[in-house]
């Protein structure tokens, strides 16, 4: 997934240096933006390597639930091991309703097999490999659009 701006970690480095906190996040299977705040120092810390995050972002619903029918991949049988994060630099927002803290989305990784492959039940890994497949199978580049819309309807609906 390609953004206008590129990153490199030097960039980012400058880019915090007034920033004591970054925020983390990654996206679990309901859709859901799931995130921590960590220190910058270990944000810069992790941004070429990654970083342990519980796997039970997988294995709960929207209200912090456990799934009824445990897993193999999160489940308390586990210990809810923790997967692979990676941070993508491309993905840097600030917060306005958080005094501008800096966000950065990230992937997650399947720390257990050799490499650590993405992981199939991340969205973001998922949309980046159908992209990708589309540019390389058909030329074609994927574009979306969202559209928001609300009704409020008083009274009688005819």
């Amino acid at each position: 997934m390609s953004s206008a701006k590129t990153w490199t970690t030097e960039q980012v480095n400058a880019l915090l240096k007034d920033s004591p906190w970054v925020k983390v996040a990654g996206i679990d299977m309901d859709g859901i933006l799931r995130g921590k705040v960590m220190s910058r120092e270990k944000f810069l810390a992790s941004t070429s390597s990654g970083f342990g995050y519980c796997s039970v972002i997988f294995g709960w619903d929207m209200h912090d639930k456990c799934y009824t029918t445990p897993t193999d991949f999160s489940s308390e049988a586990n210990g809810n091991a923790d997967v692979w994060a990676k941070v993508d630099l491309n993905s840097y927002r600030p917060l306005p309703w958080e005094n501008n803290m800096p966000l950065f989305l990230c992937t997650f990784h399947d720390p257990r097999l050799p490499d650590h492959p993405s992981l199939s039940m991340c969205p973001r890994s998922l949309l980046a490999k159908v992209c990708d497949r589309g540019e390389r199978d058909l030329g074609a580049i994927a574009y979306a659009g969202v559209e928001y819309e609300f009704f409020n309807y008083q009274g009688k609906v005819l």
